[in-house]
């Protein structure tokens, strides 16, 4: 039977989408020094690196300890992406206050520390296996109801930010501008939606990963993948 974990297909797509989008953000900073770009870019990078190590490894290998050991390398990644986002909401909200900035870091870098803690206790309970169920292959990979509630606040992020750039482009005058950042808007909002509401959707189940679940995270990214193509069309003005 095909190795392919249908439970993580959404990974298969959105791999690529964000590792382009990293690269489009990082580049498109370079250019205009913009430190927006800079910190969306890192954050699709670190997210990019998490399903890469999650759900590939599995089409090369059914060992245990290979899976796991990957899925805790993307299980660092993501928390990682978590601080990249945190900072740049108190670079929005705080653009001139360097000691919240450095607390709102700090907290987030312990709720970081905090995911990776859970995230390897639950791995090395019960490590990863490819398993059949009918004719679909699955990676069997519970996690903790505490895992999926910490994960979740650190999400929050995304709802700051959502809001952020809504209300920037409230006063904005230029169509162009305004337009770019209620994309922004809106990419943040299908973010919070998608990854910081979707682990209470499995609190109640055995904390695996489903292939409805994972379809679901495939309609998301999609609606991801258009917000990012429009900002690849509308470059942003130099600022930070």
């Amino acid at each position: 039977m095909s190795n392919f974990p249908a439970n993580y297909a959404h990974a298969f797509f959105a791999v690529p989408l964000f590792l382009v989008f990293s690269i489009v953000s990082i580049r498109s900073y370079v250019k205009t020094h913009n430190q927006v770009t800079l910190y969306l870019g890192a954050a699709a990078f670190c997210y990019a690196i998490t399903l890469l190590m999650s759900g590939f490894l599995a089409i090369f290998t059914q060992n245990s300890s290979v899976l796991t050991i990957g899925m805790m390398i993307g299980g660092a990644f993501e928390p990682a992406a978590g601080i990249i986002l945190w900072s740049l909401v108190a670079h929005i909200y705080a653009p001139k206050s360097d000691f919240i900035r450095g607390v709102v870091i700090a907290l987030s870098s312990v709720f970081a520390v905090l995911i990776v803690i859970l995230a390897f206790r639950d791995l090395s309970h019960t490590p990863v296996t490819l398993i059949q169920k009918g004719d679909w292959s699955i990676l069997y990979s519970p996690v903790s109801r505490e895992y999926a509630i910490v994960l979740s606040i650190q999400y929050i992020s995304s709802f700051f930010l959502a809001i952020a750039f809504w209300m920037q482009s409230r006063h904005t005058s230029t169509l162009r501008d305004r337009v770019r950042l209620r994309v922004l808007s809106g990419m943040f909002a299908a973010i919070f939606v998608v990854m910081g509401l979707l682990p209470f959707s499995s609190a109640g189940s055995d904390g695996v990963l489903t292939i409805a679940q994972s379809m679901q995270l495939m309609v998301g990214i999609s609606l991801l993948g258009i917000f990012m193509a429009i900002t690849f069309f509308i470059r942003p003005d130099k600022k930070t």
